[in-house]
């Protein structure tokens, strides 16, 4: 922790291209794999190397993992974008009126990482206490914010070539999903 710590300090202070810098002289095969602004994975891979004297991408290598072992099926789920998107809208008037400006507002008195300070929720609920943008304003950019983090997250599955992808409609069951993800293996 105090390592981590002393990385993101290092961050405030020096910049993202600084720590990714030394990223490339401990491990320059992580560090082409890492992008320079995954900062995440780039303290991780830090991390490891100082805490272990090995770079990450030596001791990823040597493990054995459960796709060595097993026979294992990864599922991805897809629907409609605009199916998606109407989930996503949804979810956000939800968590409002489940209390998200509460919950905020608590979170807000600790002291907070600055990837904390990042998640999605907290810095737009933060802009509507701050008075910056109206309770409706502070929805659509949390819906619109999460809509983006969503398009990210698909577009890096795609590229994991493992992955069997089953379209899914806003009416299927549970049980008719599993039904199709049983065809699919």
């Amino acid at each position: 922790q105090k390592l981590r710590n002393k990385l993101y300090k290092e961050v405030e202070l020096y910049g993202k291209p600084y720590l990714y810098e030394k990223l490339v002289k401990a491990d320059l095969r992580a560090a082409a794999k890492i992008h320079p602004n995954d900062l995440f994975r780039v303290i991780r891979a830090l991390e490891v190397y100082y805490l272990t004297g090995k770079p990450i991408s030596e001791l990823q290598q040597r493990k054995e993992g459960i796709m060595d072992k097993y026979n294992v099926a990864i599922i991805g789920l897809d629907m409609a974008r605009s199916a998606l998107y109407q989930k996503i809208n949804e979810r956000t008037e939800e968590m409002f009126t489940q209390g998200l400006i509460a919950e905020v507002k608590k979170i807000l008195d600790k002291k907070l990482s600055l990837t904390a300070r990042q998640a999605i929720g907290i810095k737009e609920v933060k802009g509507y206490l701050e008075g910056r943008y109206s309770l409706e304003e502070a929805k659509d950019i949390l819906s619109r914010n999460t809509r983006h983090y969503a398009k990210r997250q698909l577009s890096w599955f795609r590229q994991d070539k493992r992955i069997k992808w089953i379209k899914i409609t806003k009416n299927d069951t549970p049980k008719k999903m599993i039904e199709k993800i049983i065809k699919k293996i």
